[in-house]
């Protein structure tokens, strides 16, 4: 025989799996943070911030018996063997002008090696034979080279200005006619990043700079959370914008507190109510604690 349900029964269940429902449930690919308004906010994927702290906790590759001359010219590349390098390179697209691979390897090797000039003209050449290289993200290494360009008689220049100034709530970004979203400023910035950061440790005013500006996307389109960890990652290769950096940083932990403490008051008030609850059933005959019997001696 079916019995009814009384409603205050049926609430306490609600109630109960209310509770259960409203705490972190891990799973993998899954991750939980704060929004830039200061709520909840959960995110699939792997963060942008750990994918870049495995390139910089990488090591090189060591050549191998069958690597082909210009994967020999890499690995000396990644290696610190920057003049080595760029020797072989230069032979080599001396031999195949129109290879994208050499016209892109050797550009970035001049760079390692402080010739901006030149790294801008084989950067360049490389975007000319494939214009889709590095997912079209190219374009942020010209503005990366003519940073360093400008940093090279102005040490101070990164203190006055960004590569990429990240503001509003949807920034866009135009570099030399053409303009960029959010969206594609975020590819460009981690894509770059993390070819990088294999080659150039700290510290480096320009990945620091590019670092801050992921930071700041990733706050409007990941977590707070993330955030900081890039935030940590640029003054950790010198962020020359010091106090900005702090403000940001102080900004986004004081959003991030104000949420836990939110939820801790939430999560107190249905422990008080729920305790209540079982309170005034015990009271009125609802619910009834029953002891164990008391064994009787033998």
């Amino acid at each position: 025989m079916h019995r009814a349900t009384k409603p205050w029964i049926a609430w306490l269940r609600v109630l109960c799996l209310g509770l259960l429902i409203g705490q972190p449930m891990w799973a993998c690919l899954w991750i939980d943070g704060t929004s830039l308004e200061g709520s909840k906010r959960r995110i699939s994927g792997v963060s942008m911030a750990q994918r870049l702290r495995a390139s910089l906790e990488s090591t090189p590759r060591l050549k191998g018996p069958g690597d082909s001359p210009e994967a020999q010219a890499v690995s000396n590349l990644l290696e610190g063997r920057i003049d080595q390098a760029v020797e072989q390179l230069e032979a080599l697209a001396k031999a195949q002008p129109d290879t994208y691979s050499l016209a892109a390897n050797l550009g970035t090797a001049y760079e390692l090696k402080g010739e901006l000039a030149l790294a801008h003209t084989w950067i360049t050449r490389a975007m000319e034979l494939n214009p889709q290289s590095h997912q079209g993200t190219e374009w942020l290494h010209l503005a990366i080279l003519k940073a360093r360009m400008a940093l090279k008689t102005q040490p101070d220049h990164l203190r006055n200005q960004r590569i990429i100034p990240i503001a509003g709530p949807a920034p866009t970004f135009t570099f030399e006619g053409q303009s960029y979203d959010t969206q594609q400023l975020a590819k460009a910035l981690e894509i770059q990043l993390s070819e990088r950061m294999r080659l150039v440790k700290p510290k480096d005013a320009v990945v620091a700079d590019l670092l801050f500006s992921l930071g700041l996307i990733s706050a409007r389109e990941q977590t707070l959370e993330i955030a900081l960890e890039l935030f940590d990652m640029a003054q950790q290769y010198g962020f020359l914008q010091a106090d900005q950096l702090a403000a940001q940083k102080a900004r986004y932990q004081s959003l991030i507190q104000e949420r836990h403490v939110q939820r801790a008051l939430l999560t107190g008030l249905a422990l008080i109510t729920l305790a209540a609850m079982l309170t005034l059933a015990v009271r009125k005959g609802w619910l009834t604690l029953r002891r164990p019997p008391k064994e009787r001696p033998s």
